[in-house]
């Protein structure tokens, strides 16, 4: 099952995080220019947020995004 958790206060902006388990035969797809993971950082590094993904020592893809508050 996929995970999903959001926060989001003024002080602390807004944190998203996404949790899924991945099959230990799951082969690579074909990436996409500007789309996918990498764009997705670059767009919220564009709004000076932080982006980390990649997966644990236990099959679990994470997806991890914090935002600034825009008032």
């Amino acid at each position: 099952p996929v995970a999903l958790e959001v926060s989001a206060t003024r002080q602390a902006g807004v944190h998203i995080h996404i949790s899924n388990p991945i099959a230990t035969d799951a082969t690579e797809t074909q990436r996409a220019h500007g789309a996918g993971l990498p764009g997705l950082a670059a767009r919220v590094h564009s709004v000076n947020g932080q982006c980390r993904y990649g997966m644990d020592d236990r099959h679990l893809f994470h997806v991890d995004v914090q935002l600034p508050w825009r008032s």
